[in-house]
């Protein structure tokens, strides 16, 4: 199992949480989480020019975000979602592609933790996990109003696709009650079989192509046998050998 249980006996402060938002507040009242602030949310992170010259209290900003910002910039896919519209509201920064933006953002986090040494606690409390593999869209009210719970379900397949990468798999750790648990894979493989990414699919269909190709094809046996034994033919004759 390329995850670690128990990976992170000690918590950091600079630890990133991730999970449902209202757990997510929960469990900063719980040991050891009590170390954590707002900025140990991926949410806490700024992406747009707008964003960072917003005056706010600096303490509510990670001291990591130009870290992240440089690694965002510099993704091929990720780096769009810094020339989206923002705008400040009573909760946070809304985005005219809300969705899209902020699935990207905690994506990118989880990709940029990785690089960084920055340790990602994934808490599972009250996730549904049938609807995160099937993909199902739901809507629960959250700290910023209605909004699709798929941008955690996201991150749970991003890191289902990335279970065999060690850089990112050894860096996260899963919680649900307040303790240390194994990949939801791992718990429940029989739900986990329902998600099929592309990416898989798409590399399975490619190495059985690749199989087919290096397969011979005979469309006339006869005719195949006919041309192998007149190659043989030949070359006994240029050894200067003869049947026996």
């Amino acid at each position: 199992m390329p995850f670690f249980f128990d990976a992170f006996p000690t918590l950091r402060d600079t630890d990133l949480m991730y999970g449902l938002a209202n757990v997510r507040m929960s469990y900063r009242k719980l040991e050891p989480f009590k170390i954590f602030s707002s900025r140990n949310n991926i949410d806490s992170y700024r992406i747009t020019n707008k964003e960072l010259s917003f005056k706010t209290d600096p303490e509510s900003i990670s001291y990591k975000n130009e870290d992240f910002i440089q690694y965002i910039s510099d993704h091929e896919k990720y780096s769009s979602i810094q020339s989206d519209f923002s705008m400040k509201g009573p909760y946070g920064w809304v985005y005219e592609h809300e969705s899209l933006v902020l699935g990207r953002k905690c994506k990118a986090g989880l990709g940029w933790a990785s690089e960084n040494d920055i340790h990602v606690n994934f808490v599972l409390d009250d996730i549904d996990m049938k609807q995160v593999v099937t993909k199902e869209k739901t809507v629960s009210f959250d700290l910023i109003g209605t909004k699709e719970t798929s941008i955690t379900s996201r991150e749970l397949r991003y890191l289902y696709r990335n279970r065999n990468n060690e850089k990112i798999s050894s860096n996260v750790q899963f919680w649900n009650k307040g303790k240390p648990v194994e990949p939801p894979w791992e718990t429940d493989p029989d739900t986990w079989s329902l998600y099929k990414p592309k990416s898989e699919i798409t590399g399975a269909q490619a190495t059985t192509k690749a199989a087919l190709e290096i397969q011979p094809t005979v469309t006339n046996p006869a005719a195949a046998t006919a041309t192998a034994t007149a190659e043989e033919m030949t070359t006994i004759e240029e050894l200067g050998l003869e049947m026996l």
